[in-house]
């Protein structure tokens, strides 16, 4: 009789396992709302136009997100959204006034987003992308005897995320020829691109005669965080000078693979 109910209950622990299994294997986690959402891009550049050491423009990337084939099997969809996960708060839409939303960054970063959206009876379906943003500044001083530094911020506007892996610098230098013959000269300069922690990571010296201009290129990996800058000393020579940088702050490729809506032809 001993063994009888053992083997009962053994029998009864063997089935409860698999009930219990099956109860685990099913997705108690689903929505009734199915997010479909087509994006033509999910990187971009941003522009700024500086002139005697103040910004006078700057463009930002627009980013577009179409929830037009979203679909829930309870109500109305109700709310689209979109977090773009640089400190702004998320933009939500009336999904039965639009099914299109759009959002501008304004700063670098590599930025982990999300999509959503919500129906009538409180169903959410969320999902996460990568978006990324790099920085192209063009820097202009003409005709200065005390160049400015420039100052060059690193540091991405999200928290615990990676930041840019390049500073990429096209600089040029020019020596303007003098308007009364025989009062120009030779001017030297030296690129000085400096670190947040007041170090000089790289450098350049050249001697500029009266008309011409001078070329640096340099491309700073390991990129900490921080304000670096990036500067033009005179060395010699009592001419003034015209000074453009061009920098680029660059992330790693990590974004999201695009899905623009496939039309038929």
């Amino acid at each position: 009789m001993a063994k009888v109910n053992e083997a009962l209950i053994l029998l009864c622990v063997l089935l409860s396992s698999v009930l219990i299994g099956c109860l685990a294997d099913e997705d108690t986690t689903s929505s009734p709302v199915t997010l479909i959402v087509y994006y033509e891009n999910t990187s971009g550049t941003l522009y700024e136009n500086w002139t005697g050491g103040q910004r006078i423009s700057q463009t930002g990337v627009e980013l577009s997100f179409d929830f037009a084939r979203t679909t829930t099997t309870e109500g109305e969809m109700k709310i689209f959204s979109f977090t773009p996960g640089d400190g702004s708060a998320t933009v939500e839409i009336d999904a039965s006034q639009s099914a299109s939303l759009t959002y501008e960054f304004l700063t670098h970063g590599l930025f982990t987003a999300t999509l959503g959206a919500e129906d009538s009876e409180g169903n959410i379906a969320e999902m996460a992308i990568i978006i990324r943003i790099d920085s192209f500044i063009h820097w202009v001083e003409q005709n200065t005897e005390n160049p400015e530094f420039m100052e060059i911020n690193t540091i991405p506007d999200c928290e615990n995320c990676e930041g840019p892996t390049l500073i990429s610098i096209d600089s040029q230098v020019s020596n303007p020829e003098s308007l009364i013959p025989a009062t120009g000269g030779t001017t030297t300069i030296t690129w000085k691109l400096i670190n947040p922690d007041d170090e000089t990571t790289a450098t350049k010296t050249e001697p500029i005669a009266d008309g011409q201009t001078k070329l640096w290129e340099h491309d700073q990996l390991g990129v900490t965080l921080g304000t670096w800058t990036l500067g033009v000393v005179i060395d010699s020579g009592e001419d003034n000078i015209n000074i453009t940088h061009d920098v680029s702050i660059r992330y790693e490729e990590k974004e999201t693979e695009a899905n623009p809506i496939d039309l038929p032809q």
